[in-house]
C-alpha cells in the first residue's frame, strides 16, 4: 500500500483548529470587531448563536420521581415511578419516549437484559414493559426480521418473526447443524443461513422446504451472508479470523432456489486487496493464480465476473483520481538467483518500477526505475505524485505489496540518500525533488517471514517486529494543485515549504521556520488556494496571517494576541471571504455562553 501523508498532517484536518489561551488578560465582552480584526479588513455580517442548555431526563430513586425537560413549555415535567419498580439504574432517551432500566446495562452487549426496560411515554405520562417477539424487541412495522431460535439443547431449530411473533420449525434438517444468522432476500420469500458444519441453507416459505445450497468446508469457519445479489442469488465470504496466519477471505455464490449451487468464484484473497465501487455497484479484488495474478471484478446488477489481466503487477495497485481508471504500480526488479523454498526470492531486488497500469485496457506506462520506497501522496486531480526514493541498494521502507516477499538486509544507513521526488504522472517528468533523510533506522539481519494481517512486521530471531518505525523526516501534503513540505518535526522547529505546482514551471514559497502550521484550507471544497498560520513571539503573542499560494505573500487578518483571548475557529468560504467564530475563555476553557459568527473579506494581496 502507498504511504500518503503523517499522521500530524491528518490531525491538521481532523482535529479542531482550537488556539487554548496562554494568558488570563481580561477578555472584551460582547467582542469588539474593530479591536479584533487587523487593518484593512471588512466585517459583512455578524450573528450570533444564544447557547442552549442541556437538560438531560433524570430518576430520583428517593423520591421516586423521573424528571424530563418539556421543551416547548421550557419547565420541567415530573411523573411517578410505576408501583412494581423499585430503583432504576440507568436513563437515556428524549421525549417522548425515554428509556429507563431497573438492571445496570452494559452497552453494546448481547443480549441485553429486556427484563430490565421500562418505557415512559411523555405525551400521555404512561410506563409502559417493551413489546418482545422471539425473545427481543418487536420489531418496527416493515422492519422485522427472521431469527433463528434453537431449542431442544441445540437439537430443533424455528424461525421467528420479530415485528409478528410468527414461527415456523422444527426446520427439517437432514443431519446435526447449528444454524446461524438468518439473511432475508429482498422479496421475502428466501431465508439464507448457514451451519457450523460449512453448510449454508435456503428456507423457501412458499413451499416450506429446507434447501443445502452447497459446502464452504476447507475454506475457513467464519462464514457470512455478505448480501444479496437480487432476490435469488446470495453473495458469501468464509474466513479464519481466529488463525491470523491466514487471513485470507473466499468468495462464492450461491441460487438460494437450487440444491447444490453453491460455487466458489475467488478463493485466497487478501483483505487489504478488496474495493467497493458504486454506480454501478461492484466489488474488484486481486486473483492470485498459481503463475499469474488477476484484476478481478464482480458487477452486482449482472452477477457478472471478469478477469482483467495485471501484466505481472500482482496487486490492487492504487488509483489515480483522474478518472481514467490507470492505478499505480510497484513491480520488483528481481535477481535471477536465491530462491528460498517457497521459491520465491530470498534477497531484496535492488530496483523497482514505478508503473502507470490500466487492468481494463492494458495500457501501460513505466514511469520511473530505481530504489522507489513508496509513494508518499498522490495530488487530488491525480496528475502529480510524491515518490519516496533511495539509492543504497536497501528499501528501508517496505512497500509491503506483497506479504510473502523477503525483506532486505539492512545492516546501516550511513550510506543512505533519501529523497521526496516530485513526478508527473502524465509525462513522467521530475518535476522537482528535495533530499530528505530517515527519521529512525533498521539494522541488523531482518527477513520476512510473517504471514500476518498486512505484512507489516519482519522476522529477526524467530520472532515478528515491527517495521512501521522507518519513515522520512520530512512529509509532503497536496493541496489541491499545491504541495506542502514539512521539513522536520511539528514542535516549533519545522519548516514549511509551498510548491505551486499548476504554473508551466514548480514556484516555490518559503513559509519559513518560524512559523508553526496550526489551521489548514481544504482549498479544493472552495476554490480557493490558501492555508493559515500562526506563530508565538518571544512574548508568547500569537499572530495570524493568510498565506496566499498564488503570489506567496501572507496578510495578517486578526490583531497580535487575540487567539490568547477569545476561543476561535475558521472557516473559508470564498477566494476572498473567511468565517471567523468567537467565543469566551473562561479558566481556559470555552464558556457556555453565545457565540459571535463574522463574515470578514479580506484586502486583495497584489503581485
Amino acid at each position: 500500500m502507498f504511504k500518503t501523508s503523517f499522521a500530524f498532517l491528518l490531525l491538521l484536518i481532523l482535529l479542531p483548529s482550537m488556539i487554548y489561551a496562554q494568558t488570563l488578560e481580561p477578555t472584551l465582552w460582547p467582542p469588539d470587531p474593530t479591536a479584533i480584526f487587523a487593518p484593512g479588513v471588512e466585517v459583512l455580517n455578524v450573528e450570533i448563536k444564544e447557547p442552549r442548555p442541556y437538560n438531560p431526563p433524570t430518576y430520583d430513586n428517593e423520591t421516586r420521581i423521573v424528571r424530563v425537560w418539556d421543551e416547548a413549555k421550557q419547565q420541567w415535567q415530573e411523573f411517578p415511578y410505576p408501583d412494581e419498580v423499585q430503583d432504576f439504574v440507568s436513563i437515556e432517551g428524549k421525549s417522548p419516549t425515554i428509556v429507563l432500566y431497573t438492571k445496570l446495562v452494559v452497552p453494546f452487549s448481547s443480549p441485553q437484559p429486556l427484563d430490565a426496560q421500562w418505557l415512559l411515554n411523555t405525551d400521555i405520562g404512561e410506563f409502559s414493559r417493551p413489546e418482545l417477539a422471539c425473545g427481543e424487541l418487536r420489531g418496527k412495522v416493515g422492519h422485522g426480521h427472521w431469527i433463528i431460535e434453537a431449542r431442544d439443547d441445540n437439537k430443533t431449530f424455528f424461525l421467528c418473526n420479530s415485528e409478528s411473533g410468527k414461527e415456523i420449525g422444527p426446520l427439517p434438517l437432514q443431519k446435526r447443524d447449528y444454524l446461524q444468522n438468518a439473511s432475508t432476500s429482498p422479496d421475502g420469500k428466501h431465508v439464507a443461513m448457514f451451519g457450523n458444519s460449512g453448510l449454508v441453507y435456503s428456507y423457501a416459505f412458499d413451499t416450506n422446504t429446507l434447501i443445502e445450497l452447497g459446502s464452504t468446508q476447507g475454506y475457513g469457519t467464519q462464514i457470512q451472508i455478505l448480501s444479496w445479489i437480487d432476490n435469488n442469488r446470495i453473495f458469501i465470504y468464509t474466513t479464519d479470523q481466529a488463525d491470523m496466519s491466514f487471513p485470507w477471505r473466499n468468495y462464492f455464490l450461491a441460487d438460494a432456489t437450487q440444491t447444490d449451487s453453491l460455487k466458489g468464484i475467488a478463493q485466497v484473497i487478501k483483505p487489504d486487496e478488496i474495493t467497493s465501487l458504486d454506480h454501478p455497484r461492484r466489488t474488484q479484488w486481486i486473483t492470485h493464480a498459481d503463475d499469474k495474478c488477476f484484476f478481478t471484478e464482480l458487477n452486482w446488477e449482472t452477477a457478472k465476473i471478469t478477469d482483467y489481466g495485471l501484466d505481472g503487477l500482482c496487486s490492487e495497485g492504487t488509483v489515480i483520481p483522474d478518472g481514467t481508471n490507470d492505478r499505480l504500480y510497484f513491480e520488483f526488479n528481481w535477481p535471477d538467483d536465491a530462491f528460498n523454498d517457497m521459491g520465491r526470492p530470498a534477497k531484496q531486488p535492488l530496483s523497482s518500477k514505478l508503473v502507470r497500469y490500466n487492468p481494463f485496457t492494458n495500457k501501460r506506462i513505466d514511469l520511473l526505475k530505481g530504489e522507489i520506497e513508496w509513494v508518499e501522496d498522490i495530488s487530488p486531480n491525480g496528475r502529480f505524485a510524491v515518490v519516496m526514493t533511495d539509492d543504497d541498494g536497501c528499501f528501508e521502507a517496505y512497500p509491503r505489496e506483497d506479504p510473502m516477499v523477503y525483506l532486505p538486509v539492512c545492516e546501516s544507513q550511513d550510506s543512505a540518500k533519501p529523497k521526496h521526488v516530485v513526478i508527473d504522472l502524465k509525462t513522467g517528468v521530475i518535476v522537482y525533488q528535495q533530499t530528505t533523510a530517515w527519521e529512525e533506522s533498521i539494522s541488523g539481519e531482518f527477513y520476512h517471514a510473517c504471514y500476518d494481517y498486512d505484512a507489516h512486521s519482519i522476522q529477526s530471531d524467530g520472532g515478528c517486529i515491527s517495521i512501521l518505525s522507518a519513515g522520512p523526516s520530512d512529509s509532503w501534503m497536496f493541496i489541491d494543485d499545491d504541495l506542502l513540505l514539512q521539513a522536520g518535526s511539528r514542535d516549533g522547529n519545522a519548516e514549511y515549504t509551498l510548491l505551486n505546482l499548476r504554473g508551466n514551471k514548480p514556484q516555490k514559497w518559503v513559509i519559513g521556520q518560524a512559523y508553526e502550521l496550526r489551521y489548514l484550507s481544504a482549498s479544493q471544497q472552495f476554490l480557493v488556494n490558501s492555508l493559515l498560520w500562526s506563530r508565538s513571539t518571544s512574548s508568547g503573542t500569537s499572530k495570524w496571517a493568510l498565506f496566499d499560494t498564488a503570489t506567496g505573500k501572507q496578510m495578517p487578518f486578526l490583531r497580535d494576541g487575540i487567539s490568547d483571548q477569545y476561543n476561535i475557529d475558521f472557516g473559508i468560504d470564498t477566494a476572498d471571504t473567511l468565517t471567523v467564530t468567537l467565543s469566551k475563555w473562561v479558566n481556559q476553557q470555552p464558556d457556555s455562553v453565545e457565540e459571535y459568527f463574522y463574515t470578514i473579506r479580506l484586502p486583495k494581496i497584489t503581485t
